[in-house]
């Protein structure tokens, strides 16, 4: 076979094969493994009846994926599609060679974090897989004529659109990926460019924030207060003074103690505050208007007044987020469907079981510790920044940011909650080097 056979056919290859990994990952961790965060939201898809505790573009995509098959797997199919086809489409864009698009794509199959994160019906895998898609379709918009173009338009902000939806904090990850539109498609002076995106970034934001307002037909959950509690209760324990609001006290109306706050509290999670602790007195979460002003008016006034514990708090919060720590990597992935009255299960097999025991492999490495990323970003930016490389430094900042605003806004160490800035740190490298590689040329 000749050397353009060869690329001819990888190039053909690269065009299905995000059809083909779909249906292996597919297959591999049938019917798609769910959380208790996945769960609630595919109980909220099944009733049709949405509350704000998570964005509510997911549960409604999963509500009409369900009249065509009830449970996981139409989801566990289209955030892997959707990440495939982006990822395709990147590395079509950015690589030359038939033979490396194949290389590469195989690669990103293979590397632990894709793979792993890929097995699990998450908002955080969504809103990854849609940014991947959208900076996708950018990439290769850059490079046909006009007419094409509009094509794919109402695909890549629908796209964007649905990033900004599916996570409350999505907006640092969507509005650097925003800007390559304008620096990519449009002609003329940077003003111009410039004008564009920031009018796109203007109707995203507003297209999403509508959704998310309009589209939930269920009693309001306020998911801000476990931030907010969080916060006061480690506030708490700093002073040996409680300034959580009265209506937190619980069923039997007494105060709480330091004693018992210490109890509950970790920096790792505020799972503890609310729940599952034999003989353990808990927090209560309210749906009261009233009470989430009150709840709001008590952390303004105490993180402005012990502002420095505050921060040294979120400090601590965030450096679990990172997995800054010599112990086991937090929450890296998970290995199967939790309990459920639904008769969703995963089914082990020899395949499934032998690409677990691969990830588990990798589970406490530097692979699953998300300030590894955020660190290679950071130094990429750097030369991205001095090479005048705009996408990649776009790109990178797009997962810096994101990862970022977890300080101020964690309430977990799961590694999926920053599997956006993995991504977007290997994606950068793959533009870094071809971005060099091209101006040798």
């Amino acid at each position: 076979m000749t050397y353009f056979s060869k690329v001819k056919i990888s190039s053909l290859l690269i065009s299905f094969l995000p059809i083909l990994i779909t249906i292996i990952v597919t297959y591999c961790f049938y019917p798609g493994f769910m959380s208790v965060d996945s769960l609630n939201q595919y109980v909220q898809a099944k009733k049709g009846i949405m509350n704000d505790w998570h964005p509510v573009i997911m549960s409604w995509t999963w509500h009409y994926l369900n009249f065509l098959h009830d449970g996981p797997l139409l989801m566990l199919v289209l955030q892997n599609l959707v990440f495939w086809t982006g990822m395709a489409l990147i590395i079509y864009s950015a690589i030359k060679s038939g033979v490396w698009k194949v290389r590469i794509t195989l690669c990103f199959l293979i590397f632990p974090p894709i793979l792993a994160l890929l097995s699990t019906i998450w908002k955080d895998v969504e809103m990854g897989s849609f940014l991947v898609l959208s900076l996708g379709l950018i990439l290769f918009g850059a490079h046909v004529n006009i007419k094409k173009k509009i094509l794919i338009s109402p695909l890549l902000l629908f796209t964007l659109i649905y990033s900004a939806a599916v996570r409350y904090n999505s907006l640092p990850a969507v509005i650097p990926i925003v800007f390559c539109i304008g620096l990519l498609w449009i002609n003329g002076k940077l003003w111009k460019k410039i004008l564009v995106s920031i009018f796109l970034t203007f109707l995203i934001i507003l297209a999403s924030f509508l959704i998310n307002t309009i589209g939930t037909n269920g009693e309001k959950q306020f998911p801000i207060q476990q931030i907010l509690t969080h916060d006061l209760v480690a506030l708490s324990l700093n002073n040996n003074k409680v300034y959580l609001p009265e209506f937190m006290s619980g069923k039997d109306n007494a105060e709480w103690k330091i004693s018992e706050l210490r109890q509950i509290y970790t920096p790792l999670t505020v799972v503890p505050l609310y729940c599952c602790g034999n003989n353990i007195k808990h927090l209560v979460l309210t749906s009261n208007k009233r009470n989430i002003d009150e709840l709001i008016g008590s952390w303004k006034k105490n993180t402005l007044i012990f502002f420095y514990p505050y921060l040294i708090h979120r400090a601590d919060v965030y450096i679990q987020t990172l997995s800054l720590n010599n112990g086991p990597a937090c929450y890296p992935f998970m290995y199967g469907d939790i309990p459920n009255t639904y008769g969703i299960v995963f089914h082990p097999n020899i395949v499934n079981i032998s690409i677990l025991n691969y990830l588990d492999f990798f589970k406490d490495s530097l692979f699953f510790r998300p300030y590894f990323y955020l660190v290679i970003s950071i130094v990429i930016l750097f030369f991205a920044i001095w090479k005048k490389q705009l996408i990649t430094s776009l790109v990178l900042i797009s997962g810096i940011l994101y990862n970022l605003c977890y300080f101020f806004v964690a309430t977990t160490c799961d590694f999926r909650m920053t599997w956006w800035t993995t991504l977007s740190t290997l994606i950068g490298i793959l533009l870094f080097i071809q971005g060099i590689n091209n101006s040798k040329r």
